[in-house]
């Protein structure tokens, strides 16, 4: 990713002479992107869900993964988790 941005970082130089502008275009805004996915899409491991979380917050993510996985009923109860 980082690579092709300074690729086309060389020849945008010549079209904006303003250097934080284009560094800005070709590095920061993939980064803010790539962040906000992790952010929205990935869930943190099974063992920490449990072990640093509440048993509901637990829960409740535990069936998001499951689902996400393509598991449509779970056998995963509260009870399970506490």
């Amino acid at each position: 990713m980082f690579s092709v941005g300074a690729l086309y970082d060389v020849l945008w130089f010549y079209v904006i002479p303003n250097f934080r502008t284009v560094s800005l275009i070709f590095f920061g805004i993939p980064v803010i992107i790539l962040t906000a996915l992790f952010i929205i899409f990935f869930k943190d491991t099974p063992i920490s869900l449990i072990t640093k979380n509440p048993p509901e917050k637990a829960h409740k993510n535990l069936l998001y993964i499951a689902n996400f996985n393509g598991i449509a009923n779970p056998n995963l109860t509260l009870e399970d988790i506490r």
